[in-house]
């Protein structure tokens, strides 16, 4: 047996699955789909809007991924982990585009924040492939502002910071992926 906790997509640590303790599974499902769909959305829409794309072209291009194949082929899986790792991922652009304009602790902390919801969300690909993207995307931000050495000691700390308040689900986790049969007997060890 594994500890629930080390399973990551079940994500026992991430804060909106409290819901599951309030009503049946079936209608606790549907509720956090629909929740991450419109946060999201809501993301989204304002990260277009703070890119200055007119409110009718974010609103079409927040509908076509929002109801793209990338997350409508998700919900149809039933990959919630997945689903609600993308949900915070515009929320952390967001955050990064602002401490670009001007560092603020708001701002930071719901960098750190969004991160942290990602990592707890329990989807570790997601995470990953989205760090890579959210690194390149730092890059562009960086050169533009005019605290470059600020923004980057608050770019390392949404990086850092989400590792120790995500730390009992992700080590447990990373622990529990160590005593694998990959990692004992396969790619991990070298193999035989």
């Amino acid at each position: 047996g594994a500890p629930f906790v080390g399973l990551f997509q079940s994500a026992m640590l991430y804060p909106p699955n409290l819901l599951h303790l309030l009503v049946p599974v079936a209608k606790g499902i549907s509720v956090e789909i629909a929740l991450h769909l419109f946060l999201m959305a809501l993301f989204l829409f304002v990260w277009m809007r703070g890119k200055g794309v007119t409110p009718a072209a974010a609103f079409v291009a927040t509908l076509s991924v929002v109801f793209g194949a990338a997350s409508s082929l998700r919900v149809l899986a039933g990959q919630l982990s997945v689903i609600d790792t993308y949900a915070w991922w515009p929320l952390l652009l967001i955050a990064i585009d602002r401490l670009g304009e001007r560092i603020s602790l708001g701002w930071l902390l719901a960098g750190i924040a969004a991160t942290t919801l990602m990592i707890l969300a329990g989807h570790p690909p997601t995470v990953l492939m989205g760090g890579v993207a959210a690194a390149l995307y730092c890059i562009p931000v960086l050169l533009a502002s005019r605290e470059r050495l600020r923004l980057l000691g608050c770019l390392g700390l949404i990086a850092l910071a989400p590792l120790g308040l995500s730390a009992a689900q992700l080590w447990t986790g990373l622990h529990t992926a160590a005593e694998g049969v990959l990692f004992k007997h396969g790619a991990g060890h070298g193999g035989h």
